[in-house]
């Protein structure tokens, strides 16, 4: 959620229409001056942030998710980084007030959203709320329902933090622009059954060509473990590549996560304060469950989002303030929902990604914040889980979640096998495991043609083009790929280096120390890199290579002369090719890598680092011949390689 900004200043149609809203810009700022302060003395400071002090990057606290920066990707007229209309984030709770104006007024530009209510047990299975294009044409369900208490609230909050409608002037949900399906469950309580049979509305419902769903469930209970419809619906829905299931960690500050959150398919989020400690009460009493499943952590103490209509939710204020929650709105649940609001942004800007890469994407560039939790002296650690690349922490999950980074991230990588029977090809997917032949590939300069992907497909797992002819010429090719869902920006090969055999560890490999210069137990091929070395980290310039789309892959290519590989002469039978690629917005390599140069890196930091799909390594035989080398291309775009 945020206030919004008007060419620089803050607008002064802020979080409600009056001249009382200007008075509380100007408290706003002055406690935040006073909160600046207390932090050097207070673990909890005594008034709760607006939202532009606390979900942006807009001051110093350290509680940022970067979602204006996400905005901010935008070109043009594509404005879906703030959502799309075939997104539906769907939360299921007691109850919502959907004639909320934050939920009415849906039409952008040549875009409608959809609004829907389910009412598990009700005679009528599903009410469309349609489109209306004014808040008249709502008017004659403006009022609260009857009988509507504080029960209905949650629900209101939950869906106000991803999908209070994006506006310019106003209030604001993470992916505003998405369509909004709120599934009540029976009797507004959460029985198992009922959530399950609203989980299955919300998979099954006829939501148009390319619909994706994120489903934001209330909270967890282990009595629905072992329930038919339940445990019906969440298979189904797990199963399904358009679907996100999200859960919160629970708020009872304990270990192990109740079902679902226990189940590796759903993914778990956990609560921060603006800190980025896990979540305390004002009383610091820690509430914020944690467990091996917790996937992330997101903001979820003092969150100001939507309330119900008047006085009977969570907020006590009159006249148009009580139909916000003032910064009062706590629990994993709001966490769940800024979640919820990321996920909902990734779907719509790329509507080619599946639940599982939505997923994956959010916890590999969740920030590892590094702060000290309330009554513990130490900060919080994250360790390389056994078989994995992706450190987590106990408490944090993989960190807190960062929706720039998530929306702008470009992947790029080297392949690290190929597997010629059955033509699959490395997919990116970390850990980075160097059973196969990498996507590097050696030829003797004379023989060595143009390649595209097929011809280099076909060139892996031939020896002649893992061998080395020192006394030659030889062409070495170096494929990278974007994998990540945004364009990778200057993309840069660091280093390539042909080296002597070592043992395969991180950073040696790839490193080029003076030990390794005095000894000659390194060559570097041509092109020689058109920038200087600028830093003594990896001991290698820098290639520029074109920016590469989401999926595209280049061929570079470099000469080792025979000159320059003279000193191979006495390297023995064996060498390696080692090649590091890297861009600009790869945050999950440069994350590494910058932590790696820290005084204090953790030793678990080196292995992670060399589990990235950014390194990739060739063992290569060496040879001191004269033999003739050619290829010969068939009709399907293969090559073969024939030396004698």
């Amino acid at each position: 959620m945020r206030f919004s900004k008007k060419n620089g200043f803050l607008s002064n149609r802020i979080l409600f229409r009056s001249n009382l809203g200007k008075l509380f810009v100007l408290l706003a700022i002055i406690l935040l001056f006073l909160h600046r302060t207390t932090l050097l003395w207070a673990e909890i400071p005594l008034f709760p942030l607006p939202p532009i002090l606390w979900d942006h990057q807009i001051t110093p606290l350290q509680t940022q998710l970067h979602v204006d920066e996400a905005w901010g990707l935008d070109l043009g007229a594509d404005k879906t980084t703030k959502g799309a209309p075939n997104v539906h984030i769907c939360v299921i709770d007691s109850g919502f007030n959907l004639a909320h104006p934050e939920f009415t007024r849906n039409v952008f530009g040549d875009q409608i959203r959809d609004i829907r209510l389910y009412h598990d047990g009700d005679d009528f299975p599903i009410t469309p709320r349609g489109v209306y294009l004014n808040d008249e044409a709502f008017a004659e369900n403006r009022d609260q329902p009857p009988g509507a208490s504080r029960s209905d609230a949650r629900g209101t909050a939950i869906l106000g933090i991803p999908a209070a409608r994006w506006d310019e002037n106003d209030l604001t949900g993470i992916a505003g622009r998405c369509s909004i399906f709120g599934l009540k469950t029976e009797d507004g309580s959460f029985s198992a059954s009922s959530v399950g049979r609203c989980i299955k509305r919300a998979v099954d419902e006829e939501l148009g060509a390319g619909s994706r769903r994120v489903i934001l469930l209330p909270h967890t209970d282990d009595s629905w473990s072992g329930n038919a419809d339940f445990t019906i619906a969440l298979t189904a829905a797990v199963q399904r590549s358009d679907v996100l299931i999200i859960a919160p960690s629970g708020n009872n500050d304990t270990v192990p996560m109740a079902y679902p959150a226990n189940e590796p398919v759903v993914m778990v989020v956990g609560a921060v304060d603006y800190l980025d400690r896990r979540a305390v009460e004002p009383s610091e009493v820690l509430f914020s469950n944690y467990g091996d499943n917790l996937s992330v952590v997101a903001p979820g103490l003092f969150i100001w989002t939507t309330d119900l209509l008047g006085d009977s939710g969570y907020s006590s204020l009159s006249d148009q303030q009580a139909d916000f929650v003032m910064g009062s709105f706590s629990g994993t649940e709001a966490a769940v929902a800024h979640v919820g609001g990321v996920a909902a942004q990734l779907f719509s800007r790329y509507p080619f990604l599946t639940a599982s890469q939505v997923r994956e994407i959010i916890e590999r560039t969740a920030d590892k914040v590094k702060t000290i939790e309330v009554g513990q002296s130490k900060a919080y650690e994250y360790t390389e889980p056994e078989g994995g690349a992706n450190a987590r922490n106990l408490k944090m999950g993989f960190g807190r979640i960062n929706a720039f980074h998530a929306m702008d991230l470009g992947d790029v990588m080297i392949s690290d096998w190929y597997d010629g029977d059955t033509k699959k090809v490395d997919d990116g997917a970390e850990p980075s495991n160097g059973v196969g032949p990498a996507d590097i590939v050696i030829l003797p300069a004379a023989a060595a043609p143009p390649l595209d992907d097929s011809a280099f497909n076909s060139l892996l797992n031939q020896e002649q083009t893992a061998r080395l002819d020192y006394s030659r010429d030889n062409t070495i090719y170096v494929r990278i790929r974007n994998r990540g869902p945004n364009v990778a920006r200057n993309v840069r090969i660091i280093t390539v280096v042909v080296k002597r055999s070592v043992t395969l560890e991180f950073p040696t490999t790839w490193r080029m120390s003076a030990q390794d210069d005095l000894a000659g137990n390194y060559v570097f091929p041509e092109p020689l890199f058109v920038e200087p070395v600028t830093d003594d980290h990896w001991g290698g310039g820098r290639l520029l290579v074109d920016p590469l789309v989401a999926g595209e892959s280049a061929i570079v290519e470099f000469t080792l002369t025979a000159a320059a590989a003279q000193k191979m002469q006495t390297w023995g039978e064996e060498a390696l090719v080692a090649a590091i690629v890297v861009s600009d917005n790869d945050y999950v390599f440069s994350q590494w890598e910058t932590s790696y140069l820290e005084p204090a890196a953790q030793p678990a930091a080196e292995t992670e680092i060399m589990k990235r799909n950014n390194l990739a390594v060739r063992n290569i035989a060496l040879y001191d011949e004269s033999f003739t080398c050619f290829t010969v291309k068939n009709p399907k775009g293969e090559v073969s390689v024939i030396c004698f």
